[in-house]
C-alpha cells in the first residue's frame, strides 16, 4: 500500500484558458494529467481530463487512491471528482463517450 507521501503533485499553468497540467511522480512512474480545474465549495474538480503516463493497471486501485488522498491533501478539500473527456481512441461503442466520473472523498 502506498502512502500518501510517498507520491509528489506538480501543477503547471498553460497558456490555454484554464488548463493546467499536473505531474505525479508515484513509486509506479509519473502519471500526467492535463484538466480544467474548478471548485465547488470544497470540492475541486478535473474536468475533460486526459490522463497518460503509465501502461493500463500499473497504478491498480491502491495506487489510485493514494493519488486520490494526496490531491485532497494538497488542495485541502474535501472531495476531488474526475471528469474524463470524450475518448478521441479506442474501438467499439465506448469512442466519443465521457467515462463516468470519479469521485474520491476525504
Amino acid at each position: 500500500m502506498w502512502l500518501p507521501d510517498s507520491i509528489t503533485v506538480t501543477i503547471t499553468e498553460l497558456d490555454v484558458g484554464d488548463t493546467v497540467l499536473i505531474e505525479i511522480d508515484t513509486p509506479a512512474g509519473r502519471v500526467d494529467i492535463l484538466c480544467k480545474l474548478a471548485w465547488s465549495g470544497r470540492t475541486l474538480y478535473m474536468c475533460e481530463a486526459h490522463v497518460g503516463g503509465l501502461r493500463k493497471g500499473a497504478l491498480r486501485r491502491e495506487g489510485l487512491n493514494a493519488i486520490g488522498a494526496r490531491i485532497l491533501i494538497e488542495a485541502q478539500v474535501d472531495a476531488l471528482v474526475v471528469e474524463g473527456a470524450e475518448r478521441t481512441t479506442g474501438a467499439g461503442p465506448h469512442r466519443g463517450r465521457r467515462p463516468p466520473p470519479f469521485r474520491y472523498p476525504r
